[in-house]
């Protein structure tokens, strides 16, 4: 087995994680208008993939681009956005390549 596949095979509760609080994860880190540097900061301290708590949620943040064109080439039929989003994008009606 490869490294990229040994990766992949690790369970969500085996990935690093930046620090946090509990019950919150890392919620409160998260500032919107910085967002891509943190997401680049805790990639370069932790590698990829790697996963946020946020608050009862978890997130799985990977910067592996064989794994992130299979999920753009099988979008939507198996990778789903998170509801809040499909609806928000729906209502601008906005759906395309780089939405």
């Amino acid at each position: 087995m490869d490294a990229a596949t040994a990766t992949r095979a690790r369970r969500l509760d085996q990935l690093p994680t930046p620090p946090g609080l509990p019950l919150l994860g890392q919620l409160l880190a998260l500032n919107p208008a910085r967002l891509h540097q943190i997401l680049e900061g805790w990639h370069a301290s932790l590698g990829s993939p790697y996963l946020l708590r946020l608050g009862p949620r978890k997130a799985y943040i990977s910067a592996d681009p064989d794994l992130l064109q299979t999920v753009l080439r099988e979008r939507p039929e198996r990778y789903r956005r998170v509801r809040q989003v499909e609806e928000c994008i729906a209502e601008l009606g906005s759906n395309g390549v780089f939405s």
